[in-house]
């Protein structure tokens, strides 16, 4: 029987105890590594700690109380013939066996001595075996150090990668298809004990992103030591070892407080004023108050000579304790007129913090007073004396200041008599003169500033500081304009330093980086590339932070990009795709779609310094053979990353490759003639993707908004489908289009021919298009809340640029899809317009505007103006002038906030209702402009304004008008309480003629929808009662040519009108209906009274329409809720008219039950039911017909033709009038 490992130990220790020399015996030891393994992980049983003396044992490896498969028992024979200390179970081994181990794996390990006298030693070990066979834990890796020593005054960010192993596939039974989804990632805190989960210790994390830890500053106590770590897994409820990673974190000690003293170098008998400038680098905010401050100060003096510091007020018992400067215990120490004599004094302060052990910080300033009556010098403390940094591109500017208005009992206190120069002093040893900065004095308001410009660059990582100095002599000051080389400040003679400023280093951009790509060559969709970037060189390395961008490559010219100017052609937005937005890791992921790229490492320091590095040309080729099966492949690597950035790289990559792949239909016919077609089917490559970034959308912040609109507009245009579409157009141009009106015969009878326009558009299926509505409504919502917290956040121009075309392009294919459910997501996607522009003005400056567009080469075109305007300015833009005087003046001091989007042969309210209002006038073509205004950042919803607001809206004139037929422009607004278009509160400014390109409309509401619409309709009769004007004579006398003349166009007139005539006649002849007789004596009672009594016109006949509708019961509330209710609530009207509607149905039902006589049913022809007070109505096909003339207005659409079939995206080519017999 083999012994256990416990019990060879206990043999083996007794053994050892009795000899000497223990080391002489044999020894076995059998251990699992790890003592709990993963169903597909790497096990190993060791017996390294097994020796004997004599160096000939023999190793033989069996399984113990298990079966196993032929993999293992390979294995197992591998290593006794290798005579192997070790056993090692690959992955792909284990996995195949686990199945059938119940959990638990036996090795026995039996040792055979070279000694023949001893007996052969067996030792087992086991194993538990947990988790899924068919799927490895993911491998998780640390981005950065760590061990890491921080201050408290810095924020601490941690991060890690996931992936799946590398022998993630050669699990048994895993599905390359199917990938295993996002890691879960787990982290863990420990503070001087246990661990426990990070959400449950009392650090916040503020990173949303699973792989990510972000503590704020000041959290992590001064001298603490902390352990955090990272654990992932795919199960969480499976008991197999996590991987992790160990974080150990120091936060340093308590820094000492740092203090400048600001005060002049030379003051007079007037009196000065020293202040200490604190400043604590573990504390957010420091006040005074936060601090103690001792002064202390000694004359520098011969021997036997009295110190007069000594004698200072400030330091007497009485006054010591005074904080308000005319003591030693506050920030500033004033000394007053006539306290110190003249001579060298040397004052100091020390600061400790409050309420803490501190051996504080000691600033020490000498002042030399002179004799004399004059105010002293000033310093104020500079922008850049708290970090001690500044950009090495530009001298900064400084000044100091002279009070005129101090006076003194022995005297009055003016401006020295000596003449000033800013100099820049570089800290060396000894001091030396860099250059003389230009000085200018200015005086206002009692006060004498000494201003130095700035400018000029500096040698990065030396120490700067500024001095004032002063003369009593102008020629010396001026002499120092031409001193040669850098002389030592002490060797100016007749020159003294009136004032000094703290000193700073002057920064450089991060420089000396280089970056590599991993592997040079790829494919798009099979190859992830890893970018690194190292040996860059800065004063803080460890605060830069890298930015990761893919140019184009371009010719022999090189890159060519402009990093300055947004403005330019070659901007760098422009030209270039950022794939990881700036952040800590020196380390980043590519996925770039086919083609020749160059990736640009751009290394930030904290106060905004950049320098880049480029790579070698990286080549990427397209799949030739791509598949199904590439897109899961990708996304399951991807998804594991948790890294969104990753994520939306592959599904640009996806799109690019995958758009002109499912468009291919490959054919062959088979050896029996049939034809057999195979395509890629288009919604399994778009539904993963979709799924992928579902998942990753709520860790998608503001800098990943434009990568997630480039996906979407590619993901969209690869799951299209062109289709055709007819739209109605008879309201719009009548009977203008009438067959008759393009025959020669005057005979001709044919009724009014409906007109539809044919309009070429795309189709989606309905679940893409809700989840790319869902996805950009998730990430939107993110953005604003995040805007909530911090104004600052927004969507720089191109990212909101990429974004509005995903909306575009998602609101094109709604309109073209069919589907009942599409019509919701409408009112969704003009939502989420309007959080593009609120979550965009946070970028845009006062008093300019910024412009997004769609590319112009498509069938449609949306875009987008933004404005702001600073509180008492007006926004003036092309197209619509904006004053606060259209509101009144009761919001002057608030800013104002103008987004105004205009949408092409695209119309964002295509589902309202036909029937009502003008809404059958709006044309595929038609433009529409929305306008929506902020004040004080809440939406000004107004339907009373001061004075109507002008908007100028695009137009397109029909040519091929016939004769006797005019367009009529009109303007409207989309009524959101009526659900429709209407003309109710709008109006044209003025005539529109045929050359005018636009129109102006007046409104009297702050916001809607507008739109600029025609109708083709007969050219009024003249009035026969209008005389012609009177005829001057002309006493010239007229030719007989021109007799001639006239009379032959009169002639030719009179046959034309007389033509004209008679068809017009019989025009009227045909539709007038069939005369009634009536008796004479109703004719003769009509009165002239009655005859003039008109009824007035309806002032809204969209309303009136409407109300009909309800009051007669096809109207319901619950249609009226859906469709036309707006902003303001549904009107009143529409509300009496349901209740109206109502009672009647409920009188109608009562009258039934009483008389409980069935109604008569029809059926038309397509079997439908239809009651017996309705007739069916059969329309005739008519013949289709061309026109002479086109009309433009149809031209510009794609595809246009006159069709006699209609329908809609929610009504089937069968249920078209034009279809019934």
């Amino acid at each position: 029987m083999p012994l256990r490992g416990l019990e060879i130990w206990l043999l083996l220790a007794c053994g050892v105890c009795g000899q000497e020399g223990g080391s002489s015996d044999p020894a076995v030891h059998l251990v699992a590594i790890p003592s709990t393994a993963h169903a597909c992980s790497e096990l190993v049983f060791s017996g390294a700690g097994s020796h004997d003396p004599q160096g000939g044992a023999q190793f033989f490896w069996s399984l113990g109380a298990n079966s196993a498969s032929d993999a293992l028992l390979a294995v197992l024979s591998g290593a006794t013939a290798a005579n192997s200390r070790e056993l090692t179970i690959s992955p792909s081994v284990l996995s195949q066996t686990a199945p059938s181990l119940g959990g638990r794996l036996e090795v026995e390990l039996t040792v055979a001595f070279a000694d023949e006298n001893r007996t052969n030693l067996t030792v087992v070990a086991f194993a538990n075996i947990v988790g899924s066979a068919s799927q490895a834990q993911p491998a998780i890796f640390p981005v950065g150090p760590t061990q890491l020593t921080m201050p408290r005054s810095e924020r601490l960010e941690l991060a890690v990668t996931t992936e799946e192993a590398s022998f993630a596939l050669d699990c048994a039974g895993r599905d390359p298809r199917r990938g295993p989804g996002p890691a879960n990632v787990t982290w863990y805190h420990s503070f001087m004990g246990a661990w426990q989960p990070l959400t449950s210790s009392e650090l916040t994390d503020l990173a949303v992103e699973p792989n990510r830890v972000s503590i704020g500053a000041f959290t992590l106590q001064a001298g603490s030591s902390h352990l955090l770590k990272a654990e992932a897994a795919f199960d969480l409820q499976s008991a197999a070892p996590r991987p992790a990673v160990l974080f150990k974190v120091d936060v340093e000690p308590m820094p000492p407080v740092k203090v400048h003293i600001l005060g002049p170098r030379r003051a007079a008998q007037c009196g000065f004023e020293l202040e200490a400038e604190t400043w604590d680098p573990v504390a957010a905010t420091s006040a005074p108050e936060d601090f103690q401050f001792a002064w202390d100060c000694f004359s520098v003096v011969e021997v036997g000579e009295i110190d007069a510091c000594a004698e200072l007020p400030n330091f007497i018992p009485a006054r010591s304790r005074r904080t308000d400067g005319s003591g030693a215990s506050g920030p500033k120490m004033r000394v007053a007129a006539g306290d110190l004599p003249a001579g060298l004094h040397e004052f100091s302060v020390t600061v400790r913090r409050r309420g803490l052990r501190d051996t504080g910080t000691v600033a020490i300033s000498s002042m030399q007073v002179i004799a004399g009556l004059f105010t002293a010098v000033q310093v104020p403390f500079p922008s850049y004396g708290y970090s001690g940094i500044n950009d090495a591109d530009s001298v900064p500017p400084t000044s100091a200041s002279v009070d005129l208005r101090e006076t003194l009992s022995i005297g009055s206190c003016t401006a020295p008599a000596v003449s000033w120069r800013w100099v820049l002093v570089e800290d060396a040893i000894p001091p030396l003169l860099d250059r003389v900065l230009p000085t200018k004095l200015v005086a206002a308001e009692g006060m004498l500033q000494i201003q130095a410009g700035g400018g000029g660059t500096m040698v990065p990582g030396r120490r700067y500081y500024h001095a004032l100095l002063q003369s009593s002599f102008q020629d010396i000051i001026d002499a120092l304009d031409s001193v040669d080389g850098r002389p030592a400040l002490g060797t100016l003679s007749g020159i003294s330093v009136a004032a000094a400023t703290p000193k700073f280093v002057a920064d450089q951009s991060p420089s000396d980086g280089a970056v590599t790509v991993t592997p040079e060559t790829g494919r798009s969709l099979r190859t992830t590339f890893l970018v690194n970037t190292f040996n860059w060189t800065d004063e803080l390395p460890l605060d830069l932070k890298y930015e990761f961008i893919r140019f184009e490559a371009v010719g022999s010219e090189g890159l060519q990009v402009d990093w300055d100017d947004p403005t330019s052609s070659r901007f760098w937005r422009k030209v270039g795709h950022c794939f990881r937005p700036p952040r800590h890791s020196p380390k980043a992921f590519l996925q770039a779609p086919p083609g020749q790229h160059l990736v640009v490492v751009r290394a930030w320091d904290p106060r905004g310094q950049a320098s880049v590095v480029a790579s070698e040309l990286l080549v990427v080729d397209a799949e030739s053979d791509f598949s199904v099966a590439d897109v899961t492949a990708l996304i399951a690597r991807t998804e594991v990353t948790n890294d969104p950035s990753q994520l939306l790289q592959a599904a640009i990559a996806i799109a690019v490759v995958a758009d002109p792949a499912v468009k291919i239909r490959t054919c062959r016919t088979d050896s029996f003639g049939t034809e057999r077609c195979d395509q890629i089917p288009s919604e399994e490559v778009v539904r993963p993707v979709l799924n992928s970034l579902s998942t990753a959308a709520p860790f998608m912040g503001s800098e990943l908004l434009g990568m997630l609109g480039i996906a979407l507009e590619g993901t969209i245009k690869v799951a299209a489908e062109p289709s055709l579409q007819q739209v109605d157009a008879t309201k719009v141009f009548g009977d203008s289009l009438n067959p008759g009106n393009f025959s020669e015969d005057d005979n001709n009878t044919e009724p009014p021919e409906p007109v539809f326009v044919n309009i070429s558009r795309i189709q989606v299926l309905p679940e893409f298009l809700m989840t790319v509505t869902q996805l950009l409504t998730t990430t939107q919502q993110r953005v604003l809340l995040d805007q909530a917290s911090d104004p600052s956040i927004g969507l720089d121009g191109f990212a909101a640029e990429e974004v509005l075309k995903a909306l575009a392009i998602t609101m094109w294919a709604i309109q073209g899809s069919p589907g009942a459910d599409l019509v919701s997501l409408a009112p969704k996607v003009r939502a989420l317009i309007d959080g593009l522009g609120a979550a965009s003005l946070p970028k845009v400056p006062f008093g300019s505007e910024q412009r997004l567009r769609t590319p112009p080469d498509l069938s449609y075109h949306a875009e987008m103006v933004l404005a702001k305007a600073a509180p008492g300015s007006n926004i003036e833009l092309a197209g619509v002038n904006i004053s606060r005087d259209l509101l009144g003046r009761r919001l002057q001091s608030c800013e104002m906030d103008a987004q105004i989007t205009e949408w092409y042969n695209l119309n964002p309210l295509f589902a309202a209702p036909a029937g009502f209002g003008v809404t059958d006038l709006v044309l595929p073509n038609t433009t529409i402009k929305g306008l929506f205004l902020r004040l004080c950042g809440q939406p000004v919803l107004s339907e009373d304004l001061d004075s109507p607001l002008e908007i100028d809206i695009d137009i397109v004139h029909p040519e091929g008008v016939q004769m006797g037929y005019v367009v009529e422009h009109l303007c409207a607004v989309y009524d959101t309480g009526l659900g429709a278009w209407s003309t109710d509160g709008v109006a044209l400014k003025d005539a529109v003629d045929n050359e005018s390109s636009q129109l102006t409309c007046l409104s009297n509401q702050s916001y809607g929808y507008f739109a600029a619409l025609y109708r083709v309709v007969r050219e009024a009769p003249p009035d026969p009662t209008t005389s012609p004007p009177p005829v001057e004579d002309d006493d010239t006398g007229v030719s007989v040519e021109v007799i001639l003349g006239i009379v032959i166009v009169v002639a030719l007139g009179a046959i034309t009108a007389g033509f004209k005539a008679r068809k017009w006649y019989r025009s009227r002849q045909k539709v007038e209906p069939e005369k009634v007789e009536e008796p004479e004596e109703e004719e003769e009672e009509e009165t002239e009274t009655d005859s003039e009594v008109s009824e007035p016109p309806d002032p809204d006949p969209a309303l009136t329409k409407l109300r009909m509708a309800a009051e007669a019961g096809r109207l319901t509330a619950k249609e009226i809720l859906a469709h036309h209710a707006g902003p303001t609530g549904i009107r009143q009207e529409l509300i009496w008219a349901v209740d109206k509607g109502y009672e009647a149905k409920l009188r109608e039902a009562r009258k039934k039950a009483f008389k409980n006589i069935p109604a008569e049913v029809y059926h038309d022809s397509f079997g439908k039911q239809i009651p017996g007070d309705f007739t069916v109505v059969h329309v005739k096909a008519k013949a289709e017909f061309q026109p002479r003339k086109p009309l433009k207005a149809l031209e510009t659409l794609p595809d246009t033709s006159p069709s006699t079939m209609s329908f809609s995206p929610s009504e089937s080519l069968e249920n078209s009038p034009r279809s019934q017999p």
